[in-house]
């Protein structure tokens, strides 16, 4: 009984002093690694930032009047699409997928809607790019969540 208090007591020691030495030899290499990363910081050298002409007047007034204009105009038929919708499923209990793509198409129409606000205030230069992309996307959104609500509205009752 004795002989194995002493194996327990021994292997214990053993498995104690190599944890206390493994410890050690991290806290060694963590902190060489630590500063050759600072070295290598303090060589590397500042990012230079230039901001061109473009960036600083901003979005054109006469790009973003039409810019104002299409959007108006789109978010109008976005408009007339969401007043049909909301006729025919006004009182109406919904199936999920049709929830689902009605709460899409929702906001879609919200954010057509935003967008206004959004071309007064960018401020960089390529806004007519940007906003034909934004344009076309949702308005996309718009087009095809609603085929697919008048799709899915035919099974109402």
């Amino acid at each position: 009984m004795e002989i194995w208090l002493f194996v327990t007591i021994g292997i214990s020691a053993v498995l104690i002093g190599g944890t206390i030495l493994i410890s050690k030899k991290g806290k060694k290499t963590s902190s060489e690694v630590s500063e050759e990363y600072e070295i290598i910081e303090d060589e590397a050298p500042a990012p230079s930032i230039s901001v061109s002409e473009e960036e600083e007047t901003g979005c054109p007034e006469e790009i973003k009047k039409q810019l104002l204009n299409k959007q108006k105009q789109i978010f109008k038929e976005a408009h007339k699409v969401y007043m049909v919708l909301n006729n025919i499923l006004k009182n109406k209990n919904l199936s999920p997928e049709l929830k689902k793509e009605f709460e899409t198409f929702i906001r879609s129409y919200n954010r057509l809607k935003e967008l206004e606000e959004e071309i007064q205030v960018y401020p960089f230069g390529d806004c007519d790019r940007v906003f034909e992309l934004k344009f076309n996307f949702y308005n996309k959104m718009v087009k095809e969540t609603a085929k697919k609500i008048m799709v899915l509205a035919k099974t109402l009752k």
